[in-house]
């Protein structure tokens, strides 16, 4: 017997987008994606294969900005640790072009090295991109 699944009503959804949308300081043309996403949540079915996961919709943590920090040795202790346990032996750490620590919904740390930047890469978090390359971004974002 499928279970009834619960959905929180869609205003609350939409009223997450936006706040995210106003936090992130992002383009009005990211808003409209956000709240598309939200509608075809509503509207697309449940999938019906696989295991059944239940999820709980309604109480679902579903944005949880968290805040920067500047250096590595300013990551809490417990995300420092999760980095040591990949084991990235310390030479290595010296030459990786960059490092981004994503917790919850935000980037808090990034670093790249100056080499890299100077040549014109780009390495961003989306929602840098988002603000700081805003018309290069939208041209292909979402296409295929």
């Amino acid at each position: 017997m499928a279970s009834i699944i619960q959905l929180p009503k869609i205003d609350y959804l939409m009223s997450i987008a936006e706040e995210m949308w106003r936090e992130r300081k992002e383009p009005e043309w990211m808003l409209k994606i956000r709240k598309r996403g939200v509608e075809a949540f509503y509207s697309l079915p449940m999938p019906g294969f696989g295991p059944r996961i239940d999820v709980d919709f309604v109480n679902m943590e579903y944005y949880v900005p968290t805040p920067t920090v500047q250096s590595y040795d300013e990551l809490p202790s417990d995300v420092k640790a999760e980095l040591d346990a990949l084991g990235i032996p310390e030479e290595e750490k010296k030459v990786l072009a960059g490092l981004s620590v994503q917790v919850d919904s935000s980037v808090i740390y990034k670093q790249m090295l100056e080499e890299i930047r100077a040549l014109g890469v780009i390495v961003e978090s989306m929602d840098d991109a988002v603000r700081n390359h805003s018309s290069l971004l939208e041209k292909y974002f979402h296409k295929l």
